[in-house]
């Protein structure tokens, strides 16, 4: 009985320090990511990552397709890269200040493409959101404004992409790895990196 009690307190410890330790790894407080909007033509609102969001639609709405809401998305936005320009700067891991681990390329990659499957991903001041994350990879959108910020996802998605263009490892055995931070000149930033889910 008390080897029990000693090994669910000590569970207990390890999953509140992990999610501390999350937590205090990004640049500002970890804020659940809300979706208000159209999506499949139902008028939602949703939070947690867009994995969560698909999830709960299909749910909600069993006559939901995750890829004809992902297509048409796709075709009615000409924004699918961002500018050169815009990119301030960028650091693959490590990153200075953090303790960031690799995450699976793959599954950012799957991340990326449920991303230009919705507009808007929004942020408030000075805090960030989790806006995607599978298998342990996540995708982080941090707002350095004070005020909130509404960036479009395929945009966000793009800068997730140029990461794993930039920051990709290729171990002999094992898939893909990536992990980094790129800052856009409008005061935000995008992270991807390993994190639980």
């Amino acid at each position: 009985m008390q080897l029990t009690t000693i090994v669910l307190s000590l569970f207990g410890f390890f999953i509140v320090a992990r999610a501390a330790d999350s937590d205090l790894n990004l640049p500002y407080p970890l804020v659940p990511f809300q979706y208000n909007g159209i999506l499949g033509g139902h008028n939602v609102q949703l939070n947690g990552t867009i994995q969560d969001i698909y999830a709960q639609m299909k749910e909600l709405h069993p006559d939901f397709e995750l890829e004809h809401a992902i297509q048409s998305r796709a075709e009615a936005s000409n924004l699918t890269t961002h500018d050169i320009a815009n990119t301030f700067d960028y650091y693959c891991c490590p990153v200075p200040g953090h303790k960031w681990q690799w995450a699976l390329g793959p599954h950012i990659l799957d991340g990326i493409k449920y991303l230009k499957g919705i507009d808007i991903c929004d942020v408030g001041a000075s805090s960030c959101v989790r806006i995607g994350c599978s298998w342990n990879s996540a995708i982080y959108l941090c707002n350095d404004n004070r005020f909130k910020i509404t960036p479009m996802c395929n945009y966000i998605a793009s800068y997730a992409k140029d990461l794993i263009d930039k920051c990709s490892e290729y171990p002999p055995v094992h898939t893909f790895l990536t992990c980094g931070q790129e800052f856009d000149t409008d005061g935000y930033n995008v992270i991807v990196r390993e994190d639980r889910c």
